[in-house]
């Protein structure tokens, strides 16, 4: 369904006014102040009330001389630009057409045979119309697959010895470090990807791609995860809030860079709690409404400095009771799984140590040798992919006396194609992609504190208790019947440009559920049979080629 124009936003104007009032859309479960994470796409309470008074006086055009100029978007299937290295699915996946979630997970053919050094990662999804997201694993070499690549009934790679690395949803930004910073991938890794398919009623074809920015010049910190979570979880039937805490401790100074957290349909909240060596507190993230169907990576637009022996206690709630329309069985107990019926705890916190220095040289992710070093070009820094590091981090004012880090002074130039051998059919080259630079980041700030309470403080140990007691009547209650849930819409808003009262209104209401279309959710058909095409709609939506550098990416004008 198209929302760009006034003539088809019009009839929908009454269901915008209550899903935007209610705050359902644009759908983001983080809380904390708009502008916190990096493309946070919430309304502010002005731009609500624009909404809403628009709506109430009619829904008018306003005066068709005072529009902005057309919105241009421009297509491509990678935003960091071109990847140095892409895997994708080994072969094309049949969606069947049941009007079911699916869920499916791949392994891709590729194997690093070399440690190797890399600044980002960015998902490519080969269907957009089809995924609803999907989260990128490193997994061991040695896994069994069927020969499409796929391991069947997995739901949490991590049983698998999994690593997560990032997320993709429409809207999100790929993974990209600050210059200096990257992750260490290990001789023998492969990658994996857990896709997650929306409903469909017809038969869809998916290979969705990983792309890779491989890191070049000086490495002086690597990129790592504090992970919290357990397998000892244990929902007592129609408990509707079951709660776990564990608790992990910071062991050097930190910049903590972004969250991310896992559960099951019975997943209820979670968040991230800081006890600080002082005994202040400070809730750092917090999702109030889990929503299996809307897990991603949260980068922080600043980044939040933690001492050492700071305690980073992981807070999940479970509702387990009939009230929870995404619980499919209530008068069950339910334990640890990697099933979608089992559940689960993951909580993940990317962070930098402060202090550290590694100073070690690499070139197109590969550590040089002493022979090396000063051979060849200068490294290149690759400006759309900086523009999206320094939006999604700024290291500016760090901790109090960290290890100073030298920054690449070397002019910038074309790197040459990167030295790995891809696999066949699984490494495929792709056309730069044309990027619009994010705003600057704000400075880290340390975090605000809170005073603690007067109880005493929690065990290091994991806790579980279930906050309300359940009444024998409501255990021999029987299972109530979910209403259906309200219609998800997996596009996000993006601002309508200033203008005129009535026309600022409009704007907004025309992107409130499709506005990021043109940058998030559109790619371009690539050339190869190899590639699964990015999307069809850019040609369905007026495409124009675009004269450029930027590799025959489309530029979309939508009609008004």
């Amino acid at each position: 369904m198209s929302l760009l124009t006034y003539d088809e936003v019009r009839p929908w104007a009454r269901e915008i006014q209550e899903k935007v009032v209610q705050k359902i859309m644009p759908p983001y479960y983080v809380a904390g102040e708009i502008g916190r994470f990096v493309g946070d796409p919430r309304l502010t309470d002005e731009e609500i009330s624009k909404i809403r008074s628009w709506v109430d006086s009619g829904a008018p055009k306003g005066d068709p001389s005072k529009l902005p100029p057309p919105r241009e978007w421009v297509c491509s299937p990678w935003l960091g630009g071109t990847p140095d290295l892409v895997l994708r699915m080994p072969r094309p996946f049949t969606i069947k057409p049941d009007m079911q979630d699916g869920y499916a997970f791949f392994v891709m053919d590729y194997v690093f045979d070399q440690d190797t050094w890399i600044r980002g990662v960015e998902v490519s999804p080969g269907n957009r119309t089809a995924v609803h997201h999907a989260n990128v694993y490193m997994v061991p070499s040695s896994l069994k697959t069927l020969a499409d690549g796929r391991i069947d009934n997995v739901f949490d790679p991590v049983s698998l010895g999994g690593r997560f690395v990032t997320a993709w949803e429409p809207g999100s930004s790929p993974l990209i470090h600050p210059d200096g910073v990257g992750t260490l991938v290990r001789k023998g890794t492969r990658f994996a990807i857990l896709m997650h398919y929306s409903p469909s009623d017809k038969s869809q074809s998916d290979q969705t791609s990983v792309g890779f920015y491989f890191a070049d010049g000086k490495i002086h910190k690597e990129a790592k995860i504090l992970y919290g979570g357990t397998r000892n979880i244990d929902l007592p039937a129609r408990a509707s809030n079951y709660e776990i805490l564990e608790s992990r401790q910071v062991a050097a100074d930190a910049m903590i860079r972004a969250f991310t957290c896992h559960m099951h349909l019975r997943g209820k909240s979670f968040a991230v709690r800081f006890r600080y060596p002082d005994g202040k507190i400070e809730t750092a993230f917090e999702v109030p409404h889990y929503d299996v169907n809307w897990q991603q990576l949260y980068v922080l637009v600043s980044p939040i400095f933690v001492p050492r022996k700071t305690i980073v206690e992981y807070i999940a709630t479970w509702d387990n009771s009939p009230n929870n329309p995404s619980n499919p069985d209530p008068t069950k107990n339910v334990k640890w799984g990697d099933r979608a019926t089992d559940e689960m705890m993951d909580g993940y916190l990317n962070y930098v140590t402060v202090h550290e220095d590694l100073n070690i040289d690499v070139k197109n992710g590969r550590v040089l040798s002493r022979t090396e070093k000063g051979a060849g070009p200068p490294s290149r820094v690759n400006p759309a992919s900086t523009a999206i590091a320094r939006a999604a981090v700024n290291h500016g004012p760090q901790a109090p006396a960290p290890a100073s880090a030298k920054a690449s002074t070397a002019s910038v130039e074309p790197r040459p194609p990167a030295a790995v051998k891809p696999s066949p059919g699984a490494v495929e080259p792709r056309p730069p992609a044309a990027v619009k630079p994010s705003p600057a980041a704000v400075e880290p700030r340390l975090a605000a504190p809170v005073k603690p309470p007067p109880a005493a403080a929690e065990s290091l140990s994991a806790t579980a208790r279930a906050k309300d007691a359940v009444s024998p009547a409501e255990k021999s209650a029987p299972a109530e019947k979910s209403a259906p849930g309200d219609k998800r819409v997996n596009d996000i808003l993006d601002k309508a440009g200033k203008s005129r009262y009535l026309i600022d209104v409009a704007g907004i209401a025309l992107l409130v559920l499709f506005g990021g279309i043109g940058g998030y959710s559109l790619g371009r058909r690539n050339r190869s049979k190899q590639i699964a095409p990015p999307v069809e709609t850019c040609a369905d939506m007026n495409a124009v080629p675009v004269e450029s550098g930027a590799g025959g990416a489309f530029r979309v004008t939508s009609n008004r």
